[in-house]
């Protein structure tokens, strides 16, 4: 009898390591996840891949739930109030611009 050998090829330990620092970079990263998730050359990083974005949708949707929750717990009004005040600080700046010309 011969021996069997799997076609598997397994992922090491530092191997995920790499994998976990590559996703996390911004955009770039997420763009190799979504490549690998959709490549069947390697069966464990196809299968993290897509743990990763759906761990990341997840965090999208949790996050988004958050900021809709205080937004309105305070009314609405809370990014109304930073809005205009970023508002005042154009119209200073713009006021000091034209003043020295």
């Amino acid at each position: 009898m011969g021996v069997y050998r799997s076609k598997k090829v397994y992922l090491g330990a530092w191997h995920y390591v790499g994998l976990t620092i590559l996703y996390a970079i911004p955009v770039i990263g997420w763009i190799i996840a979504a490549v690998h998730a959709a490549d069947h050359n390697k069966e464990n990083r196809l299968h993290y891949a897509r743990f990763f974005l759906i761990r990341l949708a997840a965090a999208v949707v949790i996050v988004g739930a958050y900021i809709a929750a205080v937004y309105f717990v305070r009314g609405g009004d809370f990014l109304n109030k930073k809005l205009l005040q970023f508002q005042g600080i154009g119209d200073r700046l713009i006021g000091i611009l034209s003043d020295s010309f």
